[in-house]
Protein backbone atom coordinates (compact mmCIF):
# COMPACT_ATOMS: atom_id res chain seq x y z
CA UNK A 1 0.00 0.00 0.00
CA UNK A 2 2.65 2.32 0.93
CA UNK A 3 4.55 1.52 -1.91
CA UNK A 4 1.57 2.23 -4.05
CA UNK A 5 0.41 5.26 -2.87
CA UNK A 6 4.35 6.61 -3.02
CA UNK A 7 4.65 5.28 -6.82
CA UNK A 8 1.05 7.41 -7.73
CA UNK A 9 2.81 10.72 -5.78
CA UNK A 10 6.06 10.39 -8.02
CA UNK A 11 4.42 10.86 -10.72
CA UNK A 12 2.80 14.38 -9.76
CA UNK A 13 5.55 16.40 -10.01
CA UNK A 14 6.55 15.61 -13.71
CA UNK A 15 2.86 16.25 -14.65
CA UNK A 16 2.54 19.34 -12.99
CA UNK A 17 5.79 20.87 -13.81
CA UNK A 18 6.94 19.34 -17.27
CA UNK A 19 5.77 21.90 -19.33
CA UNK A 20 7.88 24.36 -17.11
CA UNK A 21 10.97 22.29 -17.39
CA UNK A 22 10.40 21.92 -20.92
CA UNK A 23 10.04 25.71 -21.26
CA UNK A 24 13.45 26.12 -19.16
CA UNK A 25 14.90 23.42 -21.31
CA UNK A 26 14.23 25.67 -24.62
CA UNK A 27 15.29 28.91 -22.60
CA UNK A 28 18.69 28.04 -20.58
CA UNK A 29 19.45 24.39 -22.37
CA UNK A 30 18.74 20.56 -22.00
CA UNK A 31 21.99 19.86 -20.25
CA UNK A 32 20.99 21.66 -17.39
CA UNK A 33 17.41 20.31 -17.03
CA UNK A 34 18.55 16.75 -17.47
CA UNK A 35 20.97 17.23 -14.26
CA UNK A 36 18.64 18.87 -11.96
CA UNK A 37 15.99 15.89 -12.94
CA UNK A 38 19.11 13.18 -11.91
CA UNK A 39 19.72 15.00 -9.05
CA UNK A 40 16.31 15.10 -7.87
CA UNK A 41 16.03 11.39 -8.84
CA UNK A 42 19.09 10.85 -6.47
CA UNK A 43 18.09 13.24 -3.74
CA UNK A 44 14.36 11.13 -3.52
CA UNK A 45 16.35 7.89 -3.50
CA UNK A 46 18.76 8.87 -0.68
CA UNK A 47 15.80 9.95 1.42
CA UNK A 48 13.72 6.53 1.33
CA UNK A 49 17.36 5.08 2.08
CA UNK A 50 17.42 7.19 5.46
CA UNK A 51 13.96 6.46 6.56
CA UNK A 52 14.51 2.89 5.85
CA UNK A 53 18.03 3.03 7.65
CA UNK A 54 16.24 4.43 10.69
CA UNK A 55 13.15 2.72 10.93
CA UNK A 56 12.87 3.38 14.96
CA UNK A 57 13.54 7.40 14.86
CA UNK A 58 11.55 8.27 11.15
CA UNK A 59 8.03 7.60 10.63
CA UNK A 60 7.61 4.54 7.56
CA UNK A 61 5.45 6.76 6.28
CA UNK A 62 8.00 9.52 6.05
CA UNK A 63 9.10 8.07 2.47
CA UNK A 64 6.11 10.26 0.72
CA UNK A 65 8.15 13.45 1.49
CA UNK A 66 10.41 11.30 -1.19
CA UNK A 67 8.00 12.46 -3.68
CA UNK A 68 7.97 16.57 -3.09
CA UNK A 69 11.35 16.04 -3.78
CA UNK A 70 11.70 15.29 -7.08
CA UNK A 71 9.35 18.84 -7.75
CA UNK A 72 13.22 19.62 -8.13
CA UNK A 73 14.17 18.62 -11.47
CA UNK A 74 10.58 16.96 -13.00
CA UNK A 75 11.07 13.59 -12.03
CA UNK A 76 12.02 10.36 -14.12
CA UNK A 77 9.74 12.10 -16.19
CA UNK A 78 11.55 14.85 -17.43
CA UNK A 79 14.76 13.45 -17.31
CA UNK A 80 14.04 10.65 -19.75
CA UNK A 81 12.21 13.28 -22.09
CA UNK A 82 15.43 15.35 -21.65
CA UNK A 83 17.38 12.16 -22.96
CA UNK A 84 15.63 11.98 -26.06
CA UNK A 85 15.52 15.54 -26.97
CA UNK A 86 19.15 15.78 -26.82
CA UNK A 87 18.90 12.19 -29.21
CA UNK A 88 16.74 14.45 -31.54
CA UNK A 89 18.18 17.21 -31.11
CA UNK A 90 22.03 15.36 -31.92
CA UNK A 91 20.72 13.62 -35.44
CA UNK A 92 18.87 14.05 -38.52
CA UNK A 93 15.80 13.33 -38.40
CA UNK A 94 16.36 9.93 -41.09
CA UNK A 95 18.55 8.82 -37.65
CA UNK A 96 16.55 9.74 -34.91
CA UNK A 97 14.36 6.47 -34.39
CA UNK A 98 17.49 4.01 -34.88
CA UNK A 99 18.98 6.40 -31.77
CA UNK A 100 16.21 5.92 -30.09
CA UNK A 101 16.27 2.33 -30.44
CA UNK A 102 19.88 1.83 -29.37
CA UNK A 103 18.77 4.16 -25.88
CA UNK A 104 16.51 1.50 -25.40
CA UNK A 105 18.31 -1.75 -26.23
CA UNK A 106 20.84 0.47 -23.33
CA UNK A 107 18.27 0.23 -20.65
CA UNK A 108 16.97 -3.20 -21.07
CA UNK A 109 20.32 -4.32 -20.82
CA UNK A 110 21.53 -2.71 -17.90
CA UNK A 111 18.11 -4.36 -16.60
CA UNK A 112 18.86 -7.50 -17.51
CA UNK A 113 22.45 -7.19 -15.88
CA UNK A 114 21.48 -5.77 -13.05
CA UNK A 115 18.27 -7.54 -11.91
CA UNK A 116 20.24 -10.91 -11.00
CA UNK A 117 23.59 -8.78 -9.50
CA UNK A 118 21.25 -7.43 -6.97
CA UNK A 119 19.44 -10.62 -5.88
CA UNK A 120 22.89 -12.17 -5.22
CA UNK A 121 24.04 -9.40 -3.39
CA UNK A 122 20.58 -9.47 -1.11
CA UNK A 123 21.85 -12.89 -0.26
CA UNK A 124 24.78 -11.32 1.44
CA UNK A 125 23.27 -8.00 2.90
CA UNK A 126 19.90 -6.28 1.61
CA UNK A 127 21.79 -2.99 1.71
CA UNK A 128 24.28 -3.98 -0.60
CA UNK A 129 22.57 -3.48 -3.44
CA UNK A 130 19.94 -0.78 -1.95
CA UNK A 131 23.14 1.59 -0.72
CA UNK A 132 24.89 0.66 -4.11
CA UNK A 133 22.21 2.17 -6.40
CA UNK A 134 22.69 5.86 -4.41
CA UNK A 135 26.39 5.01 -5.64
CA UNK A 136 25.36 4.21 -9.47
CA UNK A 137 23.40 7.31 -9.27
CA UNK A 138 26.31 9.68 -8.23
CA UNK A 139 28.86 8.28 -10.57
CA UNK A 140 25.97 8.73 -13.44
CA UNK A 141 25.48 12.81 -12.11
CA UNK A 142 29.27 12.71 -12.13
CA UNK A 143 29.46 11.42 -15.72
CA UNK A 144 26.61 13.42 -17.74
CA UNK A 145 28.36 16.37 -15.69
CA UNK A 146 31.54 16.12 -17.32
CA UNK A 147 30.80 14.54 -20.71
CA UNK A 148 27.58 15.40 -21.57
CA UNK A 149 26.91 17.49 -24.19
CA UNK A 150 24.81 20.68 -24.58
CA UNK A 151 22.35 20.07 -27.63
CA UNK A 152 19.95 23.26 -27.84
CA UNK A 153 22.39 24.86 -30.05
CA UNK A 154 21.56 21.96 -32.36
CA UNK A 155 18.23 23.21 -33.37
CA UNK A 156 20.02 25.80 -35.07
CA UNK A 157 21.92 23.71 -37.32
CA UNK A 158 20.87 23.68 -40.76
CA UNK A 159 21.70 20.20 -41.12
CA UNK A 160 19.23 19.51 -38.17
CA UNK A 161 16.54 22.21 -38.83
CA UNK A 162 13.53 21.45 -39.77
CA UNK A 163 12.55 23.15 -42.85
CA UNK A 164 9.93 26.22 -42.39
CA UNK A 165 7.78 28.46 -44.92
CA UNK A 166 9.53 31.76 -45.97
CA UNK A 167 7.98 34.89 -45.26
CA UNK A 168 8.75 38.17 -46.90
CA UNK A 169 8.22 40.98 -44.47
CA UNK A 170 9.73 44.50 -44.92
CA UNK A 171 11.93 44.67 -41.14
CA UNK A 172 11.79 43.39 -38.29
CA UNK A 173 8.43 43.62 -35.90
CA UNK A 174 9.43 44.45 -32.33
CA UNK A 175 7.61 41.94 -30.19
CA UNK A 176 7.21 42.04 -26.27
CA UNK A 177 8.05 39.04 -24.34
CA UNK A 178 4.90 37.72 -22.45
CA UNK A 179 5.42 37.15 -18.77
CA UNK A 180 6.60 33.79 -17.74
CA UNK A 181 2.93 32.34 -16.13
CA UNK A 182 1.19 33.18 -19.50
CA UNK A 183 4.08 31.91 -21.78
CA UNK A 184 3.30 28.50 -19.46
CA UNK A 185 -0.22 28.71 -19.95
CA UNK A 186 -0.18 29.63 -23.54
CA UNK A 187 2.35 26.36 -23.57
CA UNK A 188 -0.08 24.49 -21.97
CA UNK A 189 -2.74 25.10 -23.75
CA UNK A 190 -1.25 24.32 -27.36
CA UNK A 191 0.70 21.16 -26.00
CA UNK A 192 -2.77 20.42 -25.17
CA UNK A 193 -4.49 21.52 -28.70
CA UNK A 194 -1.65 19.77 -30.45
CA UNK A 195 -2.01 16.40 -28.64
CA UNK A 196 -5.51 16.03 -29.56
CA UNK A 197 -4.90 17.08 -33.26
CA UNK A 198 -2.27 14.68 -33.18
CA UNK A 199 -3.74 11.83 -31.73
CA UNK A 200 -7.05 12.23 -33.68
CA UNK A 201 -5.90 9.82 -36.02
CA UNK A 202 -4.57 7.09 -33.65
CA UNK A 203 -8.48 6.13 -32.32
CA UNK A 204 -9.13 5.49 -35.84
CA UNK A 205 -6.53 3.28 -36.72
CA UNK A 206 -7.21 -0.13 -34.77
CA UNK A 207 -4.25 -1.81 -35.13
CA UNK A 208 -2.68 1.58 -33.55
CA UNK A 209 -4.78 1.18 -30.76
CA UNK A 210 -4.31 -2.36 -30.12
CA UNK A 211 -0.29 -1.42 -30.19
CA UNK A 212 -0.72 0.98 -27.39
CA UNK A 213 -3.22 -1.10 -25.46
CA UNK A 214 -0.19 -3.60 -25.34
CA UNK A 215 2.17 -1.33 -23.95
CA UNK A 216 -0.79 -0.03 -21.45
CA UNK A 217 -0.23 -4.29 -20.35
CA UNK A 218 3.45 -4.28 -20.50
CA UNK A 219 3.38 -0.79 -18.32
CA UNK A 220 1.11 -2.94 -16.21
CA UNK A 221 2.95 -5.81 -15.90
CA UNK A 222 6.26 -3.98 -14.45
CA UNK A 223 4.37 -2.70 -11.91
CA UNK A 224 2.83 -5.70 -11.12
CA UNK A 225 5.99 -7.86 -10.49
CA UNK A 226 6.95 -5.79 -7.03
CA UNK A 227 3.35 -7.71 -5.93
CA UNK A 228 5.19 -10.84 -7.34
CA UNK A 229 8.17 -10.96 -5.45
CA UNK A 230 6.26 -10.13 -2.26
CA UNK A 231 3.79 -13.03 -2.76
CA UNK A 232 6.59 -15.53 -3.90
CA UNK A 233 7.98 -14.33 -0.22
CA UNK A 234 5.05 -14.38 2.29
CA UNK A 235 3.27 -17.46 0.13
CA UNK A 236 5.88 -19.45 -0.57
CA UNK A 237 8.48 -18.39 2.09
CA UNK A 238 11.25 -17.65 -0.54
CA UNK A 239 14.27 -15.50 0.28
CA UNK A 240 13.62 -12.09 -1.76
CA UNK A 241 17.44 -12.44 -3.28
CA UNK A 242 16.36 -15.86 -4.90
CA UNK A 243 12.84 -14.45 -5.95
CA UNK A 244 14.55 -11.61 -7.92
CA UNK A 245 17.38 -14.27 -9.38
CA UNK A 246 15.08 -16.42 -10.27
CA UNK A 247 12.16 -14.01 -12.42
Amino acid sequence: MILGYKDTLDQLPGIFFGVAYGLLADSIGRRPILLFGMLGLALSGMWVKIVCLFPQTIPIKLVYLSSPILIFGGGAQVASSMLYVMLADSYPEEERVTSFFYFSSVALVAEIVATPISGLTMTKDPWVPFLASSGMELLAIIVALLFAPETHHFVNNPSFAMPRPSTDNSGPIPTKEPPFVRLWADKLWGSLKKTRELTHFVWKNLNITLVLLVFLAATLSRQAMALLLQLLFYSLSALLSTSRVSL
